[in-house]
């Protein structure tokens, strides 16, 4: 392709007088290469676009575990309970998540759960309410249970992940003040994999307090514009927009130099945006040609 792009700037620059058939022929050419293009990407994303449809399908459950987490929880819910909810039912409910259009039963209950455990932990009881607390928490912590069971954690694992939670129901239980703690967002950076298929994958795996927000620049990045960035291992991947998938979470990059894709969410985009370590776009190799051909003509004249 570059030859041919380049034949054409050749032809552009050799013409004593630039007309409208001299632009109209380069355009053309342009056009061409740029449909010859779009349509190598389709050939390049026809494996990697299965398996990034797939991570985009648990993004958004992700995002609407997260999203049903951050409507319930109170401003005076324990961070013990919110920890639990950010940590590791966030989890539980994406599981769920990803069935709802199916069925919905498991991801209403698990949302039931989720209420339940934000108004198990009142700041202050009565005898009766403390009674109808205890008689509630054994199903109460019995559904947490089976939620990170389902999820492949291990029993240690879920010990330890519901013991605070338990410390705390048992001071509820005395009728004891609860310890004012400052609860701290839980945040997991994004982490970077390679599917069966070769896909990169990057993107978040945990809790969205809130979503960031991309730069403006990047809602007029189009396909074929460059994008850079760094990844967790400190890597540049270095690449175009070359496509996108079905719902729009996730963005294909497409690595000119080695055919590599890297399938990015928004979310994490955003988040190396913030970070400095995106980078978007640069001038088109037609623009940088002619700057390069003016510039000599320039130097000649």
């Amino acid at each position: 392709m570059l030859p041919r792009l380049g034949g054409a700037l050749e032809e552009l620059a050799g013409a004593a007088n630039l007309d409208a058939a001299h632009c109209g022929r380069a355009q053309a050419t342009a056009d061409l290469l740029l449909a010859e293009l779009t349509n190598l990407f389709a050939e390049q994303l026809a494996a990697p676009a299965v398996a990034a449809a797939r991570a985009e399908r648990k993004e958004i459950a992700l995002q609407s575990a997260s999203n049903a987490i951050n409507a319930m929880v109170l401003p005076d819910t324990h961070p013990v309970l919110v920890t639990l909810l950010e940590r590791y039912w966030v989890q539980a409910l994406a599981q769920a998540a990803q069935h709802r259009e199916r069925d919905d039963r498991l991801w209403r209950e698990r949302l039931d759960t989720a209420r339940r455990l934000v108004h198990s932990a009142p700041g202050q009881t009565d005898a009766a309410e403390r009674a109808a607390l205890l008689k509630s928490l054994p199903a109460l912590v019995g559904e947490l249970r089976s939620g990170l069971t389902q999820l492949g954690l291990d029993e240690d694992t879920i010990t330890r992940a519901l013991a605070p939670c338990m410390e705390l129901h048992s001071a509820v239980m005395r009728g004891a003040s609860l310890p004012p703690l400052r609860h701290t967002p839980v945040q997991r950076p994004a982490t970077l994999r390679t599917t069966p298929e070769g896909l990169m994958l990057l993107q978040h795996h945990g809790h969205i307090s809130r979503t960031p927000d991309l730069p403006a620049a990047w809602s007029a990045c189009a396909e074929g514009e460059r994008v850079a960035l760094t990844l967790p291992d400190g890597s540049v991947f270095d690449g175009v927009l070359a496509g996108r998938t079905p719902r729009g979470q996730m963005r294909l990059l497409l690595a000119p130099a080695d055919g590599r894709v890297l399938a990015v969410s928004l979310r994490a985009l955003a988040t190396l945006a913030a970070a400095n370590r995106l980078s978007l776009g640069r001038p088109s190799l037609s623009l940088r040609a002619a700057e390069r051909l003016r510039a000599g003509q320039t130097g000649t004249a």
